[in-house]
């Protein structure tokens, strides 16, 4: 069809990924990674509810530039470390109301831009920086160092969190 061939761990990595509805500082969390050559798409829905049928809002990410690095070994299982860019953040309200999350008030029915948008404590994520994060797979899991839209800017994770599992879908 065109597409670049995507061997190796890369490939490894392709296809879908998610963690479902998960207790993030009393909120909770229905989470997407879609993974697709060396692009990264993210959607992180927030619930009011701990059943997670109630929609607030949901932040969606674009990323680029997706780079397999070293490994190391822990446990038995190989983690390598990956680099990827920013190229774009949102936050769209779910719940036809104004919601106000760390401090800001976000309109309803409203996608807002929050690159570089410090305000409202979005102050890393800048078009084109550079994430650095570490993973590792284990059968159908994946395991990260932080949350891709979450990660650090100046240093690799020392290791992989094990309790949060996305799982292939």
């Amino acid at each position: 069809d065109g597409s670049p061939l995507v061997t190796g761990r890369l490939a490894d990595l392709q296809g879908t990924w998610t963690y479902s509805c998960y207790d993030e500082s009393g909120s909770y969390v229905d989470l997407t990674y879609i993974i697709n050559g060396t692009n990264i798409s993210t959607s992180k829905i927030y619930h009011s509810d701990a059943s997670c049928t109630t929609q607030n809002y949901k932040d969606e990410g674009t990323y680029t530039d997706l780079s397999i690095g070293d490994n190391t070994t822990a446990g038995g299982f190989k983690e390598y470390q990956f680099t990827y860019s920013v190229q774009s953040y949102n936050r769209t309200t779910l719940d036809n109301t104004t919601s106000s999350v760390g401090g800001c008030n976000w309109p309803k029915d409203e996608t807002t831009d929050l690159l570089e948008n410090t305000s409202c404590g979005f102050s890393q994520h800048r078009k084109n920086i550079s994430f650095l994060n570490v993973y590792k797979i284990i059968g159908r899991n994946l395991y990260l160092g932080n949350p891709i839209d979450t990660t650090r800017i100046t240093n690799f994770p020392e290791k992989v969190n094990d309790n949060f599992i996305y799982v292939k879908q």
